[in-house]
């Protein structure tokens, strides 16, 4: 039997995820989102993920966002903890890392954009890609949460973190 606590977080997941939905669906129509310019203005997308793979919703919006003339980028942090040597043996993360780069590139190809694959190994994600954000000139991120790979609690503090640090508009997609 499922816990009163499980009911409420899954109620208020899928009640983020309609509401995000919802507020992409708008602004695909021409609807102003505070802090997010509009679809095709953006010169330079990042498409982050940490230690996951990409989802359709976001390189579909990065897509979006950048237009014909924008480059998509997209980066794939390993996580490596601070027990384990940063260029220790972390073949298996590595390799499911190119594979999600690999399966976003064919997305993008098949949506008709060459998408630039990055692979970064990091101890704290979150500052991996806002550090990349700054040095690359990037003008807006796409990060896609899984609940089901990390807690919710550490996802909102990556996400809280990126959208604190970065000079750019961050946009957050609830995935499955």
């Amino acid at each position: 039997m499922i816990h009163h606590h499980v009911w409420i977080f899954l109620a208020g997941f899928l009640g983020a995820a309609l509401i995000a939905v919802s507020l992409l669906i708008l602004w695909r129509r021409g609807y102003r989102i505070p802090g997010l310019g509009k679809p095709g203005e953006y010169k330079k997308v990042l498409v982050a993920a940490i230690a996951r793979p990409f989802g359709e919703a976001a390189v579909s919006l990065a897509l979006e966002m950048a237009g014909r003339r924008g480059v998509i980028e997209t980066l794939y942090v390993v996580e490596i903890p601070i027990d384990r040597p940063l260029e220790g043996e972390v073949e298996a993360e590595l390799t499911q890392g190119m594979d999600a780069l690999e399966d976003v590139s064919r997305l993008g190809r098949s949506m008709g954009k060459r998408i630039v694959p990055r692979l970064e190994r990091s101890r704290q994600g979150s500052r991996t890609i806002v550090e990349l954000q700054k040095k690359g000139a990037f003008d807006g991120i796409v990060l896609e949460l899984r609940p089901a790979v990390k807690s919710e609690r550490i996802d909102r503090k990556i996400a809280e973190y990126i959208r604190e640090n970065a000079t750019c508009p961050v946009v957050i997609i609830s995935g499955k």
